[in-house]
């Protein structure tokens, strides 16, 4: 075997063994980490497929091939294909625009954010990684958003709620657990209550980390036991939307997430090199229409913005 071929054999042999750990995401953090990654794993796969075949190095591109194949399978349930659109139960004049975004507390680009939040025109904008300097900026919104909650100034939350509607029962601080991050409040859309919670989840990229996004996941499920009104639960949750984890959360959740491999993380990335792990979640009788990622807004994060309409059924 000369080296080009034993090469070929290793690369695609390299591409099977990080599929096979990305199919045992649920059980350790390396495995995770793996599985998040299986959009930029899938376009390597892809160019090293080309590139083996073009070198008629034949079986170690079937390899590659097949690896691929696994990947897209555990892609699947996270690109939605063909999910989005008005269905004709959804009510036209029942609708919300929502944009959820992680502005990092680092971040000082406040032209760039207040611009787009004021093109983009959402009814509701959940920000999280509020620092106290932004609290000057974010006031000039107060013409486009009357209505805020924020976070209490004890202990480091960052999160702030901007709405066009007026809130109720709206709160923001530390779950029961004291380790999960929400902000929390029910607004009215045409006669129909909506609840909006947002919440910013642990990176999970150790093992101490890993148990905390297991914890957190616990204590939302918890929050949201009650959900007979309607809910959208957005935010940071530092998974794709295809991780076994995050989906098995939502299903006990009886929830939807709004599908998309458009990537929000690390923003100045171009695609495919994003991972999505910025979400809108819906429970029963809500649709989402639409979800568009945004701009490099100066954040390590892209914002998501979602249409979401009521399911009349």
């Amino acid at each position: 075997m000369n080296r080009w071929r034993a090469l070929s054999w290793l690369a695609a042999g390299c591409v099977a063994v990080a599929t096979i750990g990305a199919a045992l995401a649920p059980y350790g953090v390396v495995p995770s980490i793996l599985n998040n990654l299986l959009v930029q794993m899938a376009t390597g796969a892809v160019g090293l497929c080309l590139l083996l075949l073009v070198r008629r190095h034949v079986r170690p591109a079937l390899l590659t091939a097949l690896a691929l194949a696994g990947q897209a399978v555990l892609l699947a349930p996270g690109a939605g294909l063909g999910e989005f659109g008005a269905s004709a139960n959804a009510r036209s004049d029942a609708t919300l625009r929502l944009t959820t975004h992680n502005v990092l507390y680092a971040n000082t680009a406040y032209t760039r954010t207040l611009d787009f939040l004021r093109q983009n025109q959402a009814d509701v904008v959940i920000l999280m990684e509020v620092a106290p300097h932004w609290s000057a900026a974010l006031d000039t919104l107060d013409d486009l958003y009357p209505y805020r909650v924020s976070c209490p100034a004890r202990r480091a939350c960052g999160f702030t709620l901007l709405s066009r509607i007026p809130l109720r029962d709206a709160w923001a601080g530390w779950a029961d657990d004291g380790r999960t991050r929400v902000v929390d409040a029910v607004i009215t859309v045409r006669g129909r209550a909506l609840r909006i919670v947002d919440t910013h989840l642990s990176t999970g990229l150790s093992s101490r980390q890993y148990a905390l996004q297991n914890r957190q996941l616990r204590s939302l499920l918890a929050r949201l036991d009650d959900m007979d009104t309607p809910t959208i639960l957005a935010g940071d949750f530092n998974m794709a939307p295809w991780t076994p984890r995050l989906r098995r959360f939502a299903n006990q959740a009886d929830l939807a997430i709004a599908p998309g491999l458009d990537g929000t993380w690390p923003a100045m990335l171009p695609l495919p090199a994003r991972i999505p792990i910025d979400h809108v979640m819906t429970s029963a009788h809500l649709l989402v229409l639409d979800r568009t990622v945004g701009p490099d807004l100066g954040s390590d994060h892209r914002p998501v913005t979602v249409t979401v309409g009521f399911d009349d059924l």
